[in-house]
């Protein structure tokens, strides 16, 4: 024990004998770890914010079945599900797309159209109180208004009663901002425009109908299938699709996902290409210093196992120095500068500068594998180099 307690010493003593050479090599592995610590907590983080919307959504989601693709259902048959002892509640919505435009004097700077998410809800579904203070003894949305995002709502320098416009295909309707999401609110909320459904309908020119029907069913075992047998006798021979929360819903979260992970392939190159002069250093390559260093070790007495222990120890040491620097800067990275130019690859259409807190989780886990990293680095090139110095005889070394 003594033996292996000499050597960390020795690898210690080394790394700060060659201070250049230390910093140079973990400058290297934080500039590879950093961005890889800092995708995989962004990554964690949007992930339990949708597994969490997930699991507090509905428990059916109810669609038509257009060409294998989600379509609009009739508001018709709201009143025949409502009235399903199954069913606790049935929300319809609008969800798509738009642009959304603001009108300013002459004077004043325009800025660029921004495409937008619509969210159109029953009136009386949105209650404005936590958003609107003002408006908590009346809080429900008026014909002609809209809650913006905070992103949408910086983009635009808007305020609560100025008029925003919104164009789909050849529609265009005004509206006025009855209030603002808050920026610590969800991310899917940055570029959200909430609105009453039927508004909604006329903007995109489909009245009496929802993209979907959000159904809650009633606690119990066989509610779920109940409904099933509910929506086959309500639709008939109306082709549809009923997609559950823990199946369909959650496997399309997690494609998603899957999708981006495209991304760490992307910093796995980038890791590997800063990594070569990294390896090149911590091996000791050009290092007159180091081989006569092993040559007087094996003159006095040193087995080889003995250098590369010592060796060994030097990589662990710059690993965790480097893998603890890599998390802190990271977390400086999301939680100061809120992830800029990194968080854009994990969150869909979002500039480099983001509205809005970018979650992020920090854990041991990104500490581990950036650790992992630095050591498959660094113990790759530095253990084999010194094996071919600590065998030759000593004389050739210390020559």
């Amino acid at each position: 024990m003594n033996v292996y307690l000499n050597l960390f010493f020795a690898a210690a003593a080394n790394l700060a004998r060659y201070r250049l050479r230390s910093i140079v090599v973990v400058v290297c592995l934080v500039a590879i770890c950093g961005p890889f610590v800092t995708g995989i907590a962004i990554s964690e983080g949007v992930r339990a914010d949708a597994a969490i919307s997930v699991q507090e959504g509905a428990d059916l989601y109810l669609t038509l079945d257009h060409f294998g693709r989600n379509g609009p259902v009739p508001l018709r048959y709201l009143r025949d599900f409502r009235s399903s002892p199954h069913i606790t509640a049935v929300v319809p919505r609008i969800v798509g797309r738009a642009i959304a435009s603001v009108v300013w004097p002459a004077n004043e700077q325009r800025m660029d159209p921004e495409l937008v998410v619509i969210l159109g809800l029953e009136s009386g579904r949105m209650d404005l109180a936590p958003w609107a203070p003002q408006r908590a003894s009346a809080g429900t949305l008026r014909s002609g208004e809209v809650v913006i995002g905070s992103a949408l709502a910086a983009h635009f320098g808007l305020q609560p009663g100025q008029e925003l416009r919104l164009r789909v295909a050849d529609v265009t309707m005004p509206f006025r901002v009855a209030a603002i999401f808050p920026g610590h609110a969800t991310i899917w909320s940055a570029q959200l425009v909430s609105m009453n459904l039927d508004e909604a309908g006329k903007l995109f020119e489909l009245p009496g109908y929802a993209s979907d029907f959000l159904i809650y069913c009633r606690l119990g075992p066989g509610n779920i299938q109940a409904v099933r047998k509910d929506t086959l006798s309500i639709l008939g021979d109306i082709p549809y699709r009923l997609q559950t929360k823990t199946g369909e819903v959650a496997s399309y979260v997690d494609k998603g996902f899957r999708d981006q992970q495209g991304v760490f392939t992307v910093f796995f190159l980038v890791a590997f290409a800063v990594g070569i002069p990294a390896l090149l250093i911590a091996s000791g390559l050009g290092l007159s210093e180091r081989r006569r260093e092993i040559g007087i070790c094996k003159a006095v007495g040193w087995q080889t196992t003995d250098v590369m222990v010592m060796v060994m120890f030097e990589q662990v040491l710059l690993s965790l120095i480097a893998a603890c620097l890599a998390t802190l800067a990271s977390y400086v990275w999301v939680r100061i500068f809120n992830g800029v130019l990194v968080a854009q690859f994990f969150i869909s259409e979002l500039g480099s500068i983001a509205a809005f807190p970018v979650p992020a989780r920090f854990g041991f886990a990104p500490l581990a594998l950036a650790g992992l990293l630095c050591l498959t680095i660094t113990l790759s090139g530095g253990l084999y180099t010194t094996w071919r110095l600590a065998a030759r005889p000593p004389a050739e070394g210390i020559r």
